[in-house]
């Protein structure tokens, strides 16, 4: 691979800004442009050491650095690889950067370094991930989980599964191969084993969507029909007058955002346009949005005017608004002609968000749903990742169903190997497009 240069920290004023150098001609390109204050020979490995750096065409000093290089395999990427601590500022880190590109290392492409350290097994997608999500983490909470993840723990019970998987497999495929040679597999031993895996898989599944929205954020969508009290909502769980509100149907034509960290928790609140039969194309692109965003959201409130009786309006959101969500009757100042026993199997709080009676009790039910206090652990993943591992019990109970049907063995095989082919693109041990390397890693800064 050719070498790679960028500025880790970020821009603008300060201190100290480092810039790493990765490939296997860091040492080539480090003698082009680095003076050492004292001594001479090569450069120590994992030793920081006082300098200069120079414009390998001209030879002029650009500045007084320390530099740290480390000696392949023992460095972030595996590869050679150094660190340029030179000064702060927005020109200097410019200069340095532009003089090893000159003695012949390439700009970086954003987690380019991160990548590295993956192709030469420095850690896994899982590890990876940590990575990125400690750098963007909001909270305490998202700092830990983040942690938990690249310091292999998250990683260690994923190999552990991992390890069930191809001892069952390998009991399963010597009994296929071999029939004459190998005792039968009691049906006992296959069903308990099929039991251990799927339960260890839903435990994950649970433990990482109870926790993964600490550090992704929970997308929280306000629906309900025009002048129904969304917006006014909105500014209540907020605690600012973000949307406008007036007596007139129809004002909120486009998706309003805002963000709000609850219990340690970042969300992202969404207030729509009320959804009718639109009366112009503006109107019909925002109520458009505001559908499409029911089906990315988290959590859903579908608000309900309480002080009239339910419309066709509203029947046809209680069709169209997927769960799950929680049914919000609003205006109970105005008399209720809705109670909540009314609304049969559905989650329901009664508010008034113009005078702000209720809205405690709503953020607590929404906290309730988000933080789901039952289940305990330290592990999160990502939403894809989560899919990842839906679709692994999904191929164990296709493979269970078919084997209590009286399919072979070979097939049952087929099924758990499938699964344990999600669980190793999770861990991304499996053969991975560049493409979707290249997906995955363009999320970093450029630097990492």
């Amino acid at each position: 691979m050719d070498t790679i240069a960028a500025i880790a920290t970020p821009p603008g004023v300060a201190a100290i800004a480092v810039i790493r150098v990765s490939g296997e001609d860091t040492l080539r390109i480090l003698m082009k442009v680095f003076i050492r204050k004292k001594g001479k020979g090569s450069l120590p490995s994992h030793r920081v050491v006082l300098g200069y750096i120079v414009d390998p065409e001209t030879d002029s000093i650009i500045d007084e650095v320390l530099l740290t290089f480390m000696k392949s395999p023992r460095s972030y990427t595996g590869e050679d690889m150094a660190e340029i601590s030179c000064h702060g500022g927005k020109l200097v880190p410019k200069l340095v950067l532009r003089a090893v590109l000159k003695a012949g290392a390439r700009l970086a492409e954003p987690g380019e370094f991160t990548k590295r350290a993956f192709l030469n097994g420095k850690m896994d997608l899982i590890k990876a991930r940590g990575i990125l999500e400690i750098i963007e983490a909001e909270t305490e909470e998202a700092v830990f989980l983040a942690r938990e993840r690249l310091l292999g723990h998250t990683s260690e019970k994923l190999t552990e599964l991992r390890e069930n998987y191809l001892n069952f497999l390998k009991d399963l495929e010597a009994r296929i191969d071999f029939e004459e040679d190998v005792p039968q597999i009691s049906e006992e031993y296959i069903n308990g084993k099929l039991s251990q895996l799927k339960e260890n898989l839903e435990t994950l599944i649970k433990t990482g969507e109870a926790n993964r929205y600490y550090f992704e954020g929970a997308r929280i969508a306000i629906l309900g029909k025009p002048n129904v009290g969304k917006s006014t909502l909105f500014n209540d769980l907020l605690g600012q007058e973000r949307a406008i509100v007036t007596e007139e149907a129809g004002t909120t034509r486009d998706v309003i955002s805002e963000s709000v960290i609850w219990n340690g928790m970042p969300l992202t609140l969404y207030d729509t346009a009320g959804v009718r039969e639109a009366e112009g194309r503006v109107e019909s692109i925002g109520i458009g949005k505001a559908l499409e965003l029911s089906k990315r959201a988290d959590l859903r409130l579908l608000l309900i005017d309480c002080s009239t009786s339910m419309t066709e309006e509203d029947l046809r959101l209680l069709e169209k608004v997927e769960k799950p969500r929680i049914i919000v009757l609003n205006k109970i100042d105005l008399g209720e002609k809705i109670k909540p026993d009314d609304i049969e199997g559905e989650t329901v709080v009664e508010v008034s968000a113009l005078k702000g009676t209720g809205i405690s009790e709503l953020r607590q039910k929404i906290m309730e749903y988000l933080e789901k206090p039952e289940i305990s652990g330290t592990i999160a993943f990502t939403r894809r990742e989560g899919e990842l591992l839906r679709e692994a019990l999904k191929e164990l109970n296709e493979g269970t169903e078919r084997w209590k049907e009286g399919y072979p063995l070979d097939i049952l095989s087929f099924h758990v190997r499938k699964s344990l082919e999600k669980l190793e693109l999770l861990l991304g041990i499996s053969d991975i497009p560049e493409e979707t390397l290249s997906r995955i890693f363009s999320e970093f800064c450029i630097g990492k």
